[in-house]
């Protein structure tokens, strides 16, 4: 009886082609190249797989490249404000200073004139 190789070829769940042979196997030859033409095919697959990963790399490197430089001007755009918020407490406080005066003068002005109404006279001039 010749002997033959028989190959089955089914894809399992994972996508993986199985060879079983029957019989026995006198050809070496053959089977060497059916593993060898399977072995291309699943190393044609694991390039291009490594190849998609360092065009994704290559596009992960460019989009942290643009986050850090927009980092770089949220933090330049956060000491502005930092810098603004300073210069506005200082002028508040200039204000709250220009206030009490006022209101110094308001009272200085309405007792004098509280006096007058009420003809002390001395009170009014002091």
């Amino acid at each position: 009886m010749k002997s033959f190789l028989r190959v089955l070829h089914s894809s399992n769940h994972n996508g993986k082609v199985s060879i079983t042979s029957s019989l026995h196997v006198n050809n070496i030859k053959t089977l060497y190249l059916l593993l060898s033409v399977q072995n291309m095919k699943s190393t044609r697959k694991l390039r291009a797989g490594v190849k998609r990963l360092k065009l994704d790399a290559i596009n992960i490197k460019g989009d942290q490249r643009c986050i850090r430089e927009e980092q770089k001007e949220m933090r330049k755009k956060l000491d502005q404000i930092k810098n603004d918020c300073g210069i506005i407490k200082q002028e508040g406080e200039k204000i709250t200073q220009l206030s009490k005066r006022t209101q110094g003068r308001l009272d200085r002005i309405f007792l004098i004139f509280y006096a007058r109404r009420n003809k002390d006279f001395i009170k009014a001039n002091n």
